[in-house]
């Protein structure tokens, strides 16, 4: 809960104060902390499913990854990757991407 409670609000600042209009569908941790191979450095890697108007993957991620104030939970820095239907498919369909990938891609 306190992954996702951060998270979220960081979103929703980021967003707002950029004044884009988007809602959080849903997120997941994916990456070597979700296949549990992380090391002590691993970054945490979140996907985040947002819907609204005129969205750009690539904008998002950039508004989203500031590396002025980038994003920690226990001094651990966060990625968020954010995603958007019409690009990517649901977070459903990219998680199971994802999933697949990890199995092909790991020793």
């Amino acid at each position: 809960p306190q992954i996702k409670n951060t998270t979220t609000n960081y979103i929703k600042n980021a967003l707002g104060y950029a004044n884009v209009q988007a809602d959080i569908v849903g997120m997941e941790i994916i990456g070597s902390r979700n296949r549990k191979t992380a090391r002590l450095d691993s970054d945490l890697d979140i996907v985040v499913e947002l819907k609204g108007d005129n969205l750009r993957e690539d904008d998002l991620f950039n508004l989203l990854n500031d590396n002025d104030e980038p994003l920690e939970i226990n001094g651990i820095k966060v990625d968020i990757n954010p995603i958007i239907v019409e690009k990517s498919g649901t977070l459903k369909e990219f998680m199971k991407r994802s999933n697949e990938y990890d199995k092909e891609h790991t020793i």
